[in-house]
């Protein structure tokens, strides 16, 4: 079941990203600074996560789940599914944002830290329900046979994404804002990137 370790070791990833988006938001509010440029790249990146590792599952895994007898329409896949479109709704606030003509205010920078804020508690809430509650459900229901499936499919995933150079801008952009943004103390509190 190599999918599914794929699948974790990029919640990983992103858990660190979502710490840097915290340490860029929390500096911008003490600061009170205009980084538009910088909240653009994490948007960027983030979309480059929903692309990679949520098509992965929808397309692949979900895909495969269904087919074998889990409900879409409620149960865990349901809300999975809410959750990913909810997790792009609040990408789309961030965005604009960034896509702000004009210099941010105080109050530019609140909507930054509540947004910012909303999408790390969500996202990690939603990891934490896929590596807890979804992925060992799907260990026990699929057969053997698809886990193999699976796996040749994230191969074949992977290496479209190796062959256009995502892969490598993907990984390029995650180094470049953890180490622009080290998340200081280790990973952001439960409370997220509120102060």
């Amino acid at each position: 079941m190599q999918a599914l370790q794929v699948l974790m070791n990029e919640h990983r990833t992103v858990e660190s990203v979502l710490d840097s988006l915290c340490m860029f938001t929390q500096a911008t509010v003490e600061n009170g600074t205009d980084q538009r440029d910088t909240l653009a790249r994490f948007v960027e990146l983030l979309r480059m996560f929903d692309e990679l590792h949520h098509m992965k599952e929808e397309d692949i895994l979900f895909d495969r789940m269904l087919q074998n007898g889990f409900p879409r329409d409620n149960g865990p896949l349901a809300v999975m599914l809410t959750d990913h479109t909810t997790c792009r709704e609040v990408v789309a606030a961030l965005a604009a944002l960034a896509d702000r003509t004009e210099v941010w205010t105080d109050e530019n920078r609140r909507v930054l830290n509540e947004t910012a804020t909303q999408y790390t508690l969500l996202l990690k809430s939603h990891i934490a329900k896929e590596d807890n509650v979804l992925y060992p459900m799907s260990e026990r229901f699929l057969p053997p046979s698809q886990w193999t499936e699976l796996d040749r499919c994230f191969d074949e995933f992977e290496k479209k994404w190796a062959g256009d150079g995502k892969l490598v801008d993907f990984r390029e952009r995650v180094d470049e804002l953890r180490q622009a943004w080290p998340a200081e103390d280790g990973p952001t509190p439960a409370g997220g990137c509120g102060f």
